[in-house]
């Protein structure tokens, strides 16, 4: 306030001073502005609701700054956050150019089948057992009942029993007939 109030000035000449000090200060602003937008990425936030909200702040504030952010850079920024896993989603919209309105629902699309991919995977473990019995030219050397590889028939297998921990923590259980072997997902 020092810099601005002096004995004997007018609003006017207030006003002017308060004008210039904000001008000088608006290219530093809009500097650091600008890198905020250009850095913020989807894993800096805590959702993807949150970083499409904080990249429409900044876009905004880039325009109170004097540097308006045309919706196209809005996007392409959008897109040049986001991690790995939403590569094909980026490309797309890349691709398609669709309006700022569009884009996060295509993203939040893509999020939900990013989980239920991730869920899937999680739930489904592969276990391979034989149903035959001992190949009959006898038990193998040092894998004799201990539940080890060997082959048997022309193909390897796993001699042994899966546990029962294994099977009974299974969220689902189906068992596939696939020659003289199962396979059990859990």
């Amino acid at each position: 306030m020092n810099r601005v109030l002096e004995i004997n000035t007018t609003t006017r000449e207030i006003w002017l001073k308060l004008k210039n000090i904000f001008l000088n200060n608006k290219t530093a602003r809009a500097g650091h502005i600008n890198q905020q937008f250009s850095n913020l990425t989807l894993t800096s936030c805590s959702s993807l609701d949150d970083y499409c909200q904080k990249l429409k702040e900044l876009a905004k504030q880039l325009g109170d700054v004097g540097q308006p952010v045309l919706e196209s850079r809005l996007v392409t920024q959008l897109v040049q956050g986001l991690p790995p896993e939403y590569a094909i989603a980026g490309a797309l919209i890349n691709q398609l150019s669709p309006t700022w309105d569009n884009t996060p629902t295509m993203l939040n699309h893509e999020e939900m089948h990013i989980k239920n991919q991730a869920r899937q995977s999680t739930s489904s473990t592969v276990l391979a057992t034989t149903t035959e019995p001992p190949d009959s030219r006898g038990p193998s050397s040092s894998n004799q009942g201990k539940g080890g590889f060997s082959s048997n028939r022309g193909g390897w297998g796993y001699q042994g029993r899966a546990s029962s921990k294994m099977i009974a923590s299974s969220k689902a259980l189906a068992t596939y007939r696939i020659g003289v072997k199962d396979i059990i997902f859990l």
